[in-house]
């Protein structure tokens, strides 16, 4: 994608937090209804220069694109830096098509195809982060933390990731 080569899957350390560059799901929606949301699968409008921009705030450990859904990139960020993650559900941003839909939690976490990116920041960053995506549209949103349980994995607060969703790319 276009995160820069210095920040890759490596670098999260436990404490960090866990952010996403901004709505998810829009992809998903877009596949399963027709809505304003199938431009987002159509025409997908990755954040050019947010990698890189993000990247210059010196607070970002870990960063890679949200292709195929936060259940799976957050898993092997997870591996590749050998930590653990807790997701808070309620603070994952979804995307306007997605509100209130009853699988709004797996539209948003098990589908993919997203043009977003999942980053590992420092505890304290946000204004910066939030400076640094301004100029891009992004609104990125801290999602949860990474722990120290790298045998545990990325999970969930008080739920069970949903089930990965058919999609049309292939392998699911």
């Amino acid at each position: 994608g276009n995160t820069p080569s210095a920040i890759g899957r490596h670098g999260a350390r436990p404490g960090d937090e866990v952010w996403v560059s901004g709505e998810l799901g829009g992809p998903a929606a877009g596949f399963t209804m027709t809505s304003p949301a199938n431009m987002a699968l159509r025409r997908p409008n990755p954040p050019i220069g947010l990698g890189q921009a993000l990247a210059e705030t010196g607070s970002v450990s870990a960063m890679m694109d949200l292709s195929d859904g936060l259940r799976q990139d957050l898993a092997r960020l997870c591996a590749a830096s050998r930590v653990g993650a807790v997701i808070s559900p309620e603070k994952l941003p979804p995307h306007p098509d997605v509100s209130g839909a009853a699988d709004a939690l797996s539209m948003m976490t098990a589908f993919g195809e997203e043009y977003e990116l999942l980053f590992i920041a420092q505890v304290g960053s946000a204004k910066l982060i939030q400076q640094a995506a301004a100029p891009f549209g992004s609104h990125p949103v801290c999602i949860g933390v990474v722990t120290d349980r790298a045998d545990d994995g990325a999970r969930l607060e008080g739920v069970e990731w949903p089930e990965p969703r058919f999609t049309h790319f292939g392998e699911a």
